[in-house]
């Protein structure tokens, strides 16, 4: 099945080649796999937070990749929506440690999620406004 071709105005280019997407998938599909294997060797407590975050993450990447296809209109990703892609994977994880609090009374974890924040938060400036 082929996307149509539409015009989305003078000097904008078509969507009909679907390369963002084709890449917004792959990258999506990397961070997935990096949060599997997170989960694989996270302690047990964050475990059943940890399938919460993967589900989180791939609601949040299929509505991202539904608007992409209506409306993004340029011909690649980038290097700025790549960012954004990587603080809400970021964010995804995050979500585990509010499954399970009692883990944030293990300092070294603790730190871990502040850590995660941290890098999330300073990605926010990385990519402009």
């Amino acid at each position: 099945m082929t996307t149509p071709s539409r015009s989305l105005g003078p000097g904008v280019p078509s969507l009909a080649s679907g390369a963002p997407l084709r890449t917004f998938s792959l990258v999506a599909g990397v961070q997935l796999a990096v949060l599997c294997l997170s989960l694989a060797v996270a302690p047990a407590p964050l475990k059943a937070g940890g399938a919460g975050a993967i589900v989180l993450y791939l609601v949040a990447t299929a509505a991202v990749a539904a608007m992409m296809r209506a409306r993004y209109p340029h011909a690649r990703l980038g290097s700025c929506n790549a960012v954004t892609q990587l603080r809400l994977a970021l964010a995804a994880v995050l979500a585990a440690p509010l499954a399970a609090p009692e883990v944030l009374a293990d300092p070294t974890l603790g730190w871990g999620v502040f850590g995660v924040a941290a890098a999330a938060l300073a990605l926010d400036g990385a990519d402009g406004w």
